[in-house]
Formats: C-alpha cells, structure tokens, sequence
C-alpha cells in the first residue's frame, strides 16, 4: 500500500466534519478502498494527526478515528483550499519531495504566500 496525500487530504476533511457525539465507526471515502482508507488513516494516527481507536485482531487492524488533533487541525486549514493544496503538491513534485514533513513544509511556505498575497491588497 501507498501513502495518497489526496487521500489523507480527505480523511480529515470527513473526520472534522463528525459531530462531537459521533459513535465510532470507520471512514469511508468514496472512490478509495477500505484498505487504502484504513491505511492512510492508520499512518494519519502514527504521525499525530488524528486520535483514534485502534482494533487488533487476527482478521487484521481497524481503526475508528475520534476526532483530529491539533496538529491534524493545523495541516488541514492549510490544506483545506484546493489552490494552495494543488500548488503545494506541483512544487512538491517538481522538488521530488516525498516525505510528509518537506511537504508540510512546502504546503504552509505556499499557504503563507497566499496570505501575503491577500495581505498586500489590504495594505496598498
């Protein structure tokens, strides 16, 4: 299995959209496998993105996430806005970056860009 940015991208899109009183249960993301899901899902929790159940079993692991932690809030509102998020990935593509650090890296450098961007027509 692979890591899919895209995927995680949607992941927490769905999960912080959950009421807080939500019972547990799985995500689902239409157009991606179960295993793609619980894949990406499971490395969105060992990286301290999202808090979640983790069930072990000899049929194999699921994972039913709670809720994003705050570093999972703080990498979704800078991926939330599709510009930012499909120029991040080009750059990140063009660089040959893979690892999920660069590419945060990379995604908050054009996130605060594009708030600078804004920022210039406030103050000219």
């Amino acid at each position: 299995m692979k890591r899919d940015l895209d995927l995680v991208r949607d992941i927490l899109i769905e999960i912080e959209s959950w009421s807080a009183n939500i019972q547990l249960k799985g995500v689902e993301i239409k157009g991606y496998s179960h295993d793609d899901v619980t894949y990406n899902a499971m490395l969105l929790y060992d990286a301290g993105y999202i808090d979640a159940v983790i069930s072990k079993t000899m049929a194999g692991d699921s994972i039913y996430p709670k809720s994003l932690t705050w570093k999972g809030c703080e990498f979704l509102d800078e991926a939330r806005d599709k510009t930012v998020w499909k120029k991040a990935k080009s750059v990140a593509e063009e660089a040959g970056a893979s690892s999920l650090t660069i590419f945060r890296t990379i995604l908050s450098k054009v996130a605060a860009s594009r708030v600078d961007d804004v920022l210039s027509g406030f103050i000219n």
